[in-house]
């Protein structure tokens, strides 16, 4: 365990002033699954910082039941839980609503197969995301998204993105950049007969629209009133 502890995580201090001591949580890199496997071996239930597991182009395939293992390894993830490269992950349930993520962001990057967000779905853990939510080549909706307190980037969606106020319906507060990239399928931010807007009212940061070649108009943004 001391290889991987020394390798893939940072510690990060965060004082409780009001309690008198300084608690420290770990944060995690899993790059494969042998490395998967040796921190899902260990016996000690923790609340994490960050959380990352990575299946290496061309390295061997990690398979669903081993990463549903990390629930009984980590209790609680108060910064990101970043899912990259898994080929065969095919579901967020038994995952995010098992470990508490109630307080966290989430990256989920080149899964192919993951196609069952439904823990989602929970508007009393899910409604705002308190960090970033970044999607990269996964075509699926999030119905009960209200909030992202950190960034909110799509990139690569190229089905579900055709009828985006599907993918969002609800959501009205973006507190970082809102960023749309490579969306091929991307033609309005508008219902379908382009009568009614999103209900997002809020950018703190940057709205960026880029390389979305069927984009037709921008004028499902006419409830924003604060950008930057």
């Amino acid at each position: 365990m001391k290889k991987i502890c020394s390798s893939i995580f940072r510690v990060l201090v965060i004082p409780y002033v009001m309690c008198g001591f300084v608690a420290a949580q770990n944060s995690y890199t899993l790059n494969g699954l042998s490395e998967l496997k040796e921190f899902t071996a260990g016996s000690v239930e923790e609340t994490v910082e960050n959380l990352t597991l990575i299946e290496p182009e061309g390295s061997e395939m990690i398979p669903e039941s081993e990463i549903l293992k990390l629930t009984d390894r980590v209790k609680k993830i108060t910064g990101t839980l970043t899912m990259e490269g898994l080929s065969q992950l095919t579901t967020t349930t038994g995952l995010i609503d098992v470990i508490d993520c109630s307080e966290a962001g989430f990256v989920f990057r080149d899964c192919p197969v993951l196609s069952d967000m439904d823990a989602f779905a929970d508007e009393d853990k899910f409604s705002v995301i308190h960090g970033d939510f970044i999607i990269e080549n996964l075509d699926k909706s999030f119905s009960k998204i209200r909030e992202v307190q950190g960034d909110l980037k799509l990139t690569n969606i190229t089905t579900a993105m055709n009828k985006p106020q599907k993918i969002f319906p609800y959501l009205e507060k973006v507190e970082g950049d809102f960023v749309v990239d490579g969306c091929s399928r991307l033609y309005y931010f508008t219902n379908g007969d382009n009568t009614e807007n999103m209900p997002l009212t809020y950018i703190g940061g940057d709205l960026v629209l880029t390389n979305n070649r069927s984009l037709q108009r921008l004028n499902g943004f006419g409830s924003l009133k604060h950008l930057g």
